[in-house]
């Protein structure tokens, strides 16, 4: 459930972002996009990136032990009535 919370809520992050990258600048006619502008906004999106790759792992992760049947609730130690999947 948590997973599935987070997976759409980096999804419209994911949308929101591409959304500012194509925002055309004022002048159309020089160039398509403001690269300069665009640079200094990457500190922000560079956090959001690293959630979303790392909730990407941990799906795939959850996904291949479970795909596999290991008992990845004894591995690390979770409780066996929270169980966590890859959707």
């Amino acid at each position: 459930m948590l997973l599935s919370f987070f997976s759409g809520t980096l999804l419209i992050t994911i949308l929101v972002t591409i959304g500012t990258i194509l925002i055309p600048n004022e002048n159309k006619l020089l160039k398509y996009f403001d690269w300069d502008e665009m640079i200094l906004t990457l500190p922000v999106f560079r956090f959001v990136f690293m959630l979303i790759f790392a909730l990407i792992l941990i799906s795939v992760d959850v996904y291949i032990l479970r795909r596999f049947r290991v008992n990845y609730m004894f591995i690390f130690d979770l409780d066996p009535h929270y169980k966590v999947t890859h959707v």
